[in-house]
This record gives C-alpha cells, sequence and structure tokens, in this order.
C-alpha cells in the first residue's frame, strides 16, 4: 500500500514530476487525487474523460519511496488493450522514474500471455493489466501479491460490464487482506456490484470540480468563415490564440486567409507536440491553428482558445476545459459557430454541464480598434525602419499636413471595408416607451453599448428598439418598449454584470418644483 514517507510537501513532488514530463501543472483531479492515494485509504473517485486520470493513477507509483522487497506495490485494471496502451504512452513520458530502479509494465498488449513473461522477470513494482490477462498469469502461477499493494480499478463507461465486475472480484480474491482499493467511475453508482470491496472509502466527487470547468463565451454568426475568425480575433485583441478546427485541410485554407490578410498564423500538425517549444516560438504567431481529436497532446500555454465550430466530439469541450481550469491566468474559452450548429448547444449544457455565455460578436469599430493595435505591434517589432521610412518621405512630399491624417483615416476606412457605422441605430419611434433605471455606471467603465447589448439579450429586443440610454457616474436610465419592460425588470434585477450585482427598476419620474 502506497504511503507518503517523505520531507517534500506533495504539491511540489507532483507538480516536479509532472514537469520531468513535460506537463505545466496538475489538472484539479491530480492535484486532489494524488495526495488523498498516497495516504492509503480505500477511495471511490468520480472522473470524465480529459481530467488526467491516466497521469493521476501513475503518479503516487512514481512518486512514493522505492520499497525494499522485491515485488508489485501498484496493480492498475483496466477493461481493454487500448485503454492499457494508453498508459503505456503516458509511462513513456516519465523515462527519469526508472533511473531511479522503479520498473513498470503493462500487460495485454502482446496477442499471449507468455510474450510477457520476460517482463514479469525484472519484477515490476506497476503492472497496469487487462483483467482478463491478469488472471491468466494468476493461473500459470507468472503473479503473486503480497505485503502492501494499491490496487486501482477503472470501472468500464459502457453499462454492460458484469464480465468485468466478475474478473475483478476473482482478482482481489488474491490480494492480501489489508490492500489498498482504488475505483474510478464516471458515477458512483455505477460501482454497486463493487461496492463491499471498499473499506469506509473516501469519495472524491466530480461536482466540484466541474463547477471549476471555464467559461464557454458562444459567439454565433451569419458565416462560419475566415473572416469572422479574424473579427474575433481583432476585436477580442487576441495575441496569443489556439484555434482549434475540424480537419487540416481546414486548417491550412484558414492559414492562406489569414496570413494574406497581415494576421501571422500557422497550422500545427496533429503529429506534432507543440508544448516542448519555447515561449517565444509560440508568441512568434498570432494564431496557431491545429486539428485534435484528444485533449491530451495539446499545450495550454495560449492566452485563448477558440473552437472554430463545433469538434466532432462534443466531449472535446469538456476535456479541453478540464485540461485549463485552473490555469492563471485562466485562457479565454470560446467557440465560433453557424446559425446551422446551435441546436448543439442545448446538447452541450445538457450532457456536458458547461457553463455558456452567449457573446455579441465584435462591432466594426472594435475590429478597426483591434487592427490598429496589431498594426502598430508590426511597426515596432517586425517592419524595416528604413523601408517605412521611404513611404514617410513620399508622403511628406505628396500630401500636405492638415490632409494626412485624413490620409490614415481613408486608408483605415478601406481596410476596415467601407463605411464606419456611427453606432447610432434608427429608433422605432411608433413604440410607447419606458425609462429602466439600472443601479450601474461609468464607475464600473459601462458604456451606452453595454447597457444595449444587455437589454437585447435579456428582453429579445432588435437594436432600433432600444431608445435612448444616459450613463451617469454611478447608475443609468435605458429606454425600452413599455411592452418588454416588466420582463426584461424580472431577469436582469438582481443578477451579475460587471463583477456585481445590479438593480433593475422602473424609473421614477421627476417631480414638478412648486412655483
Amino acid at each position: 500500500m502506497l504511503r507518503f514517507i517523505t520531507r517534500k510537501h506533495p504539491t511540489e513532488q507532483v507538480e516536479t514530476l509532472l514537469a520531468s514530463a513535460g506537463f505545466r501543472e496538475p489538472t484539479p483531479l491530480q492535484e486532489e487525487y494524488i495526495p488523498a492515494a498516497l495516504m492509503g485509504k480505500d477511495l471511490l473517485v468520480e472522473s470524465t474523460p480529459g481530467e488526467g486520470q491516466t497521469v493521476a493513477q501513475i503518479a503516487p507509483y512514481l512518486i512514493s519511496p522505492r520499497q525494499k522487497k522485491r515485488g508489485v506495490s501498484m496493480l492498475i485494471l483496466v477493461d481493454s488493450s487500448e485503454t492499457a496502451g494508453k498508459y503505456e504512452k503516458e509511462l513513456r513520458r516519465f523515462t527519469s522514474a526508472k533511473s531511479k530502479g522503479k520498473f513498470a509494465v503493462v500487460l495485454g498488449r502482446e496477442e499471449q500471455a507468455k510474450n510477457e513473461l520476460r517482463l514479469l522477470s525484472r519484477y515490476p513494482g506497476l503492472i497496469v493489466g487487462t483483467t482478463s490477462r491478469i488472471i491468466d498469469h494468476i493461473r500459470r502461477n507468472n503473479l503473486e501479491f503480497s505485503g502492501e499493494i494499491s490496487v486501482v480499478i477503472n470501472i468500464p463507461r459502457n453499462s454492460d460490464h458484469i464480465e468485468f465486475d466478475r474478473d475483478v472480484e476473482f482478482i482481489m480474491a488474491k490480494m492480501p487482506e489489508k490492500a489498498q482499493t482504488i475505483v474510478f467511475t464516471s458515477s458512483a453508482g455505477d460501482t454497486e456490484n463493487l461496492s463491499y470491496l471498499l473499506k469506509r472509502p473516501a469519495q472524491l466527487s466530480s461536482a466540484e470540480r466541474r463547477a471549476r470547468l471555464p467559461l464557454l463565451h458562444v459567439f454565433q454568426v451569419p458565416l462560419l468563415n475566415a473572416g469572422s475568425l479574424m473579427s474575433l480575433l481583432y476585436g477580442g485583441e487576441m495575441e496569443n490564440t489556439l484555434v482549434l478546427v475540424q480537419s487540416p485541410s481546414l486548417a491550412g485554407e484558414l492559414q492562406k486567409q489569414l496570413n494574406s490578410a497581415g494576421l501571422p498564423a500557422r497550422v500545427i500538425p496533429p503529429s506534432v507536440e507543440p508544448g516542448r517549444e519555447s515561449r517565444n516560438q509560440r508568441t512568434a504567431f498570432r494564431t496557431h491553428l491545429a486539428c485534435f481529436d484528444d485533449a491530451s497532446g495539446i499545450p495550454f500555454s495560449y492566452d485563448s482558445v477558440i473552437f472554430f465550430g463545433f469538434p466532432s466530439r462534443l466531449s472535446l469541450f469538456q476535456e479541453i476545459g478540464w485540461a485549463v481550469s485552473g490555469r492563471s491566468p485562466e485562457p479565454y474559452f470560446a467557440v465560433l459557430l453557424s446559425p446551422a450548429e446551435s441546436d448543439f448547444l442545448a446538447k452541450l449544457q445538457e450532457k456536458r454541464q458547461m457553463k455558456m455565455k452567449n457573446e455579441v460578436p465584435p462591432n466594426q469599430e472594435e475590429i478597426l480598434k483591434g487592427k490598429l493595435k496589431s498594426i502598430i505591434h508590426q511597426i515596432k517589432e517586425e517592419e524595416d525602419p528604413d523601408e517605412l521610412n521611404r513611404y514617410r518621405k513620399i508622403i511628406r512630399k505628396n500630401v500636405p499636413l492638415h490632409l494626412r491624417s485624413y490620409l490614415t483615416a481613408y486608408l483605415l476606412k478601406k481596410a476596415g471595408g467601407g463605411r464606419l457605422s456611427t453606432g447610432k441605430t434608427p429608433v422605432d419611434k411608433t413604440a410607447e416607451m419606458q425609462t429602466i433605471f439600472v443601479s450601474i455606471g461609468k464607475n464600473r467603465k459601462v458604456f451606452p453599448r453595454d447597457l444595449s447589448r444587455l437589454f437585447q439579450k435579456a428582453a429579445d429586443l432588435d437594436p432600433r428598439q432600444i431608445g435612448s440610454i444616459k450613463v451617469l457616474d454611478n447608475y443609468s436610465f435605458i429606454d425600452i418598449p413599455t411592452e418588454a419592460a416588466s420582463g426584461a425588470i424580472e431577469k436582469l434585477d438582481g443578477s451579475e454584470f460587471r463583477g456585481r450585482s445590479i438593480t433593475v427598476n422602473f424609473a421614477r419620474k421627476k417631480k414638478n418644483t412648486p412655483q
């Protein structure tokens, strides 16, 4: 049974071990599970894909002191050869652990059990294996379990695992009486047949960890194309972004369009592990395009992560959400989708329990601001000063001083694609309007457009239905159609906006002052 016997703090050990394998920091599951497993108590652990449970289960063996007696100190039971292969892949990352005299094997990958005898002859301390293959070796007297040992049981995610449960019962009958038993499951209800194996277990629930999933910002756009992606990148002033797309061909197509528009982008092939790159290599490009079916190979040193449409697996949202949760600062997590994909939102929220927020795409002014900042960055960091000076001389000779700022404005207008909107939408004057009081103002950096968007969402209003907006220091007033006022107040009063709870109510009418 694994026990934590070391002077070093568990958190430091976990971080050091993960760093040696190329991981930046532990996931919330690893942070919670590894110290608990090292204490030697029985555990019932709820987990979902993407939480890093494979590395979590391996880590206690690698951290714990080497046993004096030869023998198995940890046994990890899985249901299939494919699952066992995941452990084999992760164990390769921890080469330093083997140099300290620790040896681990994966059983069930070979077609015949006799082909694994050479591995067992080296007295591995950690064995990962399918239940059927472990039973084969027990019956052939190739395996014996004694002393202190921890057994990790991975309940299959399918509903029918009766045969797996029977195999586990057979194997557990061969274990020492004081063996530590740890059960991993997607739901605690799935452990009914094996619950008797656990002695007063501590339960690690996924509910609290799920609350740490990052907020998913949802942008619905009329057309899902390179233009809508560039608008989000510029409007959100995103400098170091990973964009996840559905196919490598789409990644290549987007790269060409972004680069031709002056936005540095590159494609990360699925075969490359970008986590091995330096920060400077990553930030040389503003946008990184990739197509991944698995969250395990994706690095999260990016400032923003954007899904360009829905991935082939909805679970990828949650897997990547787990991977980025707890980062400081937390990456901006968003999805850009077309109206045809909007039906997937309900499924995502219902099945994956994602926290989502519908966002309004950046307006033309915000996009132009982002472009200007990008141009200034390129002038400072990338352009040749001598070449720019030649252009400046041409401008000085041919453009009068008082027209140079207008020349800049004209070029910016052309770069922005045409006429810049004033931001004022024609108001429907036929509707009867009601003034609404909102207890937030300039001191919280609130602008009229923010209140307009807030009430458009809350009352399902068209921009033309929003009337006068007056923002003062500590509060604001907004005119909306009378018929929508009660519903908007009911929905927004007491809600959180810009980091504080707001009061929304009918504005009081001014009393006439006496003559």
